[in-house]
């Protein structure tokens, strides 16, 4: 077990996650500091805590209409492990 830890592709695969981890901060960094992007969180999940089991999307598109009035507005959905985009 230790030598699978020491061998000589341990390195490559440790940078390889530590990559891919400060990729994922830096991105969490930019929604959490982005002022829309914590505008449109919140609107979700008040829409969410309204009506836990369905979100109308009639409501959500108007209300996320207003934030954004110039934007082009998607919503992705995963089912599945298979992503949906509406």
């Amino acid at each position: 077990m230790l030598f699978d830890v020491f061998s000589m592709y341990s390195p490559l695969y440790l940078y390889l996650l530590f990559t891919n981890i400060r990729v994922v901060i830096l991105q969490l960094q930019v929604v959490v500091a982005d002022e829309m992007d914590n505008k449109l969180l919140q609107l979700y999940f008040y829409e969410k805590s309204r009506r836990p089991e369905t979100i109308f999307d009639a409501v959500y598109y108007d209300n996320t209409r207003v934030l954004l009035p110039d934007e082009n507005i998607y919503r992705i959905e995963c089912v599945s492990f298979c992503c949906i985009l509406h």
